[in-house]
């Protein structure tokens, strides 16, 4: 993602506007996954929207399915491989389920398989988990309970052994807001500056106006962005990047090269100005409440503290911040 420094404003990436599940008082849980499956992770999570996020460390593969019964991903010790004959692949990059689709790729085509990550997990928007894009019913509001919405069911394929996940869409009262503020320090080098944009998903915006480029390491210690006096710099092979490539809608065959924090940076130029923003997921809750403790307390708490780890001529600095919960009212 790009930004610019415009009147000395802060420009940050902007959330899909039109994200599925953008009422706040939506969300979508999964209550099951038969059957369990040892050392198979999954969990609904909360980023710009729902996302269902899968590990799977072992050497048997967990194929995700689309409607007819299709693979489109394939998650395994080995890493990750998309089927690029699949329209859910490119459907499931994109928050709002609008990417464009190439016209080769149709629904029963053969298999085209392409690696896109090293890692043995994956999260991907996957659109069976959200609403209708409609408003929460006037009675259902006034009701002030929760009430399902709809429910949902994803198929999967665990070494010829059919696998269901399976939850429900709801609609919960707000009781508030989980957003992330910023601890600084929001000038770690001289000529540097650091702002945050608050949110579920926060977005940082660092400025560099000294003469020396900034790296930011990703989640996984990997150098992610290369931040300065001349421009920015990616480095395609960053989780941190792909994270936020992905937020964007964007066909990580085309945005990025495999996902990999382990391999050697390969760095690709974003933007000539001295600046930079993205999403940080490392500030985002993937948990879709806090825990009754903390909304029975009626106060703001702290959720999690994360920290962005920052470089700039062999010094290094932590860019830290805090996720709260900020109560209705």
């Amino acid at each position: 993602m790009t930004a610019a420094v415009l009147a000395g404003a802060l420009i940050i990436p902007a959330a899909p506007a039109a994200a599925h599940g953008s009422d706040p008082g939506v969300r979508t849980v999964l209550d099951t996954v038969e059957p369990q499956l040892l050392g198979v992770t999954m969990q609904v999570a909360a980023s710009v929207t729902a996302q269902l996020v899968v590990a799977n460390p072992n050497p048997t593969e967990l194929s995700v399915l689309d409607d007819g019964g299709q693979p489109f991903l394939r998650i395994g010790a080995d890493g990750v491989l998309a089927n690029l004959a699949s329209p859910s692949w490119y459907l499931s990059n994109s928050p709002n389920g609008d990417a464009t689709v190439p016209p080769d790729a149709q629904p029963g085509a053969p298999p085209r398989w392409a690696r896109v990550s090293a890692e043995a997990a994956w999260g991907w928007f996957d659109h069976r988990l959200h609403p209708a894009p409609r408003g929460v019913p006037r009675a259902t509001r006034h009701a002030h309970k929760t009430t399902t919405l709809g429910e949902w069911t994803i198929p999967f394929d665990f070494g010829g052994m059919p696998v269901t996940a399976s939850g429900r869409v709801i609609y919960e009262p707000e009781r508030g807001a989980v957003t992330a503020r910023l601890r600084g320090p929001a000038r770690p080098f001289r000529g540097v500056a650091v702002q945050l944009a608050p949110g579920r998903v926060p977005a940082l915006f660092l400025s560099n106006r000294g003469s020396e480029a900034v790296v930011v390491l990703g989640r996984d210690g990997e150098p992610f962005a290369r931040v300065g006096p001349d421009g920015v710099e990616v480095n395609r092979h960053s989780p941190t990047w792909a994270d936020n490539a992905r937020a964007q809608g964007q066909d990580l065959t085309v945005a990025a090269s495999i996902v990999d924090p382990g391999a050697p940076p390969e760095w690709a130029a974003v933007t000539s100005a001295p600046s930079y923003s993205w999403l940080e997921f490392r500030g985002s809750y993937a948990r879709d409440r806090p825990p009754r403790r903390v909304l029975d307390g009626h106060e703001t708490a702290v959720l999690r503290e994360w920290s962005v780890p920052i470089e700039r001529g062999g010094r290094r600095v932590k860019v830290r911040g805090e996720t709260i919960w900020k109560p209705a009212g």
